[in-house]
C-alpha cells in the first residue's frame, strides 16, 4: 500500500483496477557491464529518430510528435542526472461525429481523428523508464522505441520488472491506514471511489464518497456490516485521495496556519480557552481604515446582516 501511495503522490497512478492494466506502467533492468544510460546526451537528430521509430511501430497514418523536457535534479536530492520527461501526441483511430443540416435536415458524418497522448519519464540512474498511455499497446511499443532508438537497448532481452497492483485486500477494508513515506508529511489517505463485481464480472457495484468521508462507514451504513463490497468476487477498480505537503515545499498545514495569523493578524485575540467572533470594526482598523470609517463600515455591515435575517424569516 504505501509504494502505491507513493506512486499517487509522484502522480505515477491515478486508477488502478485488477481486471484492466494500470494506465502507467514501469519498466526496471538490472546494470550490466558497459550499460550507462546515465550519459544520454538528447539533441534534435535523436529526437527525430525516436519519432520516425515511434511512427513506424505504432503503424500512424500521419505525423506525430515528440516534445522533450529534461528535469533537473532537486537541490539537495540524491540523484546527480537529470530525469527526461517525453510527451508524445498523436491521431487516435479514426471517429465520427453526426452534424445535422439546418437545410433539409439531413445527416452528415464528420471524420476526425482525435488527439492520442502518452507520456515518458526516464530515470537514467534507476534504470528505470515509466511510461502512461489509455493505450496497453502504445504504453510496450514507446517503452520499446525509447530503448532501442534512445538508449540503444533491445527491453526483449532485459529482465523487466513490470509492476501492477492487486486490489483484493480491500475486501477485507475500504480503510487505509496513515503510511509514513521520506520527504512527504501525510495528512490525509481515503479510498473515495470503489468499483466491485458482486456476483460474476459482468455485474458492477459501484460507491463513491468525498474525500472527507470514511467510505468503510459509508458501506456499512448503506449496506450493513456484511456489506458486498466484503462478499463481492473481485473489486475491479479503486480511487484512492492523498492529501499531503511535501517537505521543503513552504506550504503550511492547517495548524502552522493557525499559528501564522495568531502571530501576524492584529485583529485577533486570545479567546482564553473559548471562541467568538471578531468585529468588524476591529477588522477594517487591521487593515488600515481609520476609526471612524472602521465605525461606519461595521454599521453598514451589520444593518445588512439584519436585512438578510429579516429577508430569511419571511
Amino acid at each position: 500500500t504505501t509504494r502505491l501511495l507513493m506512486n499517487i503522490i509522484r502522480g505515477r497512478v491515478t486508477k488502478v483496477g485488477q481486471f484492466r492494466w494500470p494506465r502507467w506502467v514501469i519498466f526496471t533492468w538490472p546494470s550490466t557491464d558497459g550499460d550507462n544510460p546515465a550519459e544520454l546526451t538528447w539533441d534534435d537528430t535523436l529526437q527525430d529518430a525516436l519519432r520516425q521509430q515511434i511512427q513506424t511501430r505504432l503503424e500512424l497514418p500521419g505525423r506525430c510528435t515528440v516534445t522533450h523536457l529534461r528535469v533537473a535534479p532537486q537541490a539537495g536530492s540524491a540523484q546527480a542526472h537529470p530525469q527526461h520527461l517525453l510527451i508524445v501526441r498523436h491521431g487516435g483511430p479514426l471517429a465520427s461525429v453526426a452534424e445535422y443540416q439546418e437545410s433539409d435536415g439531413s445527416r452528415q458524418e464528420r471524420y476526425y481523428r482525435p488527439l492520442n497522448e502518452a507520456t515518458l519519464l526516464f530515470s537514467p540512474e534507476e534504470r528505470l523508464i515509466e511510461v502512461f498511455s489509455v493505450s496497453p499497446s502504445v504504453r510496450q511499443q514507446l517503452a520499446s522505441a525509447f530503448a532501442e532508438t534512445v538508449l540503444k537497448l533491445d527491453l526483449s532481452s532485459k529482465p523487466l520488472a513490470l509492476k501492477q497492483y492487486h486490489l483484493g485486500r480491500f475486501m477485507r477494508t475500504l480503510r487505509l491506514p496513515l503510511p509514513t513515506i521520506a520527504g512527504f508529511d501525510i495528512e490525509r489517505v481515503a479510498v473515495v471511489e470503489v468499483d466491485a463485481r458482486p456476483d460474476n464480472l459482468r455485474h458492477r457495484a459501484s460507491l463513491k464518497v468525498t474525500a472527507d468521508d470514511d467510505i468503510e462507514a459509508v458501506a456499512e451504513s448503506l449496506f450493513g456490516p456484511d456489506h458486498l463490497f466484503h462478499r463481492a468476487s473481485a473489486i475491479s477498480r479503486v480511487v484512492i485521495a492523498v492529501r499531503y505537503t511535501q517537505h521543503g515545499s513552504n506550504k503550511m498545514g492547517k495548524w502552522e496556519i493557525r499559528d501564522w495569523t495568531h502571530k501576524h493578524c492584529p485583529e485577533w485575540e486570545d479567546p482564553q480557552g473559548s471562541s467568538y467572533p471578531i468585529p468588524f470594526e476591529r477588522l477594517a482598523q487591521a487593515v488600515s481604515f481609520d476609526a471612524t470609517t472602521a465605525k461606519e463600515l461595521a454599521a453598514q455591515i451589520q444593518a445588512e446582516q439584519e436585512v438578510d435575517r429579516l429577508f430569511a424569516a419571511l
